[in-house]
């Protein structure tokens, strides 16, 4: 059974590596967003030295980051849920020895590894170029932001799995697939870093799932977040995995009696 978890990792990882100028062109893309930030940032910071807790220096080392690895939060698996579900070929993946909730989860770890590499390496690589990037990296911050973004990639697996399923009813992948990065997106503190909302707003952020996804891992690796806030974190992920897990569960034994009726 592990040789068959490792085979789907494996394809998802080398399945990339064909669109290899969608990678390039994934870079650019990250570059332009970053420094189209930067510089309306650096406006913005024209006559203030910290806003919400951050130069400068430390929103630009931010911002490098969080868009390095954000894709890997904001695409994924419910576009190919998505549209198994509209081709009916969800019909022969519910027959792999492979249960089709593992399945999907191996693809993720396969394409999350393959992003990493191809693209948010040398992406952060480029910006650090680019934008004169130089800090230090603490390594028990950076254990525990690996650890945050592990569970992170968990929990944006079961929101993408219950995103996808919702194509039965929609008939949409794409639709989803935009409310889904643009919730991630704003919430997961992309366009702006948390501590900028209201506190009304971050009050609210705080109790939902989103903000560890890239919020946490980031802050937590340049060491913003103290020792109470990381062991919040990781108690709220686990909340979070283990509601969605629920949810997705529940979605899917419903979702898969329509395939049975209707017969996929």
């Amino acid at each position: 059974m592990l040789h068959s978890y490792f085979s789907i990792i494996n394809s998802a990882f080398k399945k990339g590596f064909i669109y290899q100028i969608s990678n390039v062109l994934s870079i650019i893309n990250r570059i332009i967003e970053v420094s189209v930030l930067i510089f309306i940032w650096k406006a913005i910071y024209n006559n203030s030295t910290v806003i919400g807790g951050m130069n400068l220096a430390t929103l630009t080392i931010y911002y490098a980051l969080i868009y390095s690895i954000s894709q890997i939060m904001t695409w994924g698996i419910n576009e190919e849920i998505g549209e198994s579900i509209k081709k009916g070929t969800i019909s022969m993946e519910l027959l792999y020895p492979v249960a089709y909730t593992k399945y999907f989860f191996c693809y993720k770890i396969g394409y999350v590894l393959r992003q990493l590499l191809v693209v948010s390496f040398p992406s952060f690589i480029l910006l650090m170029f680019l934008f004169k990037i130089s800090f230090t990296v603490n390594l028990i911050n950076l254990g525990l932001s690996i650890l945050i973004l592990i569970l992170s990639v968990i929990i944006v697996f079961f929101i993408e799995f219950i995103f996808g399923l919702m194509t039965f009813y929609t008939n949409s992948e794409w639709g989803l697939q935009v409310l889904k990065k643009s919730l991630i997106t704003i919430l997961s503190g992309a366009i702006a870093p948390i501590t900028f909302f209201p506190d009304t707003i971050q009050k609210i952020i705080h109790i939902l799932p989103f903000q560890d996804l890239l919020y946490s891992p980031i802050t937590t690796l340049l060491g913003i977040n103290s020792s109470s806030d990381i062991i919040f974190i990781l108690c709220r992920q686990g909340i979070w995995i283990g509601l969605l897990w629920i949810a997705s569960k529940l979605f899917y034994s419903y979702a898969i009696k329509n395939v049975t009726i209707y017969g996929g």
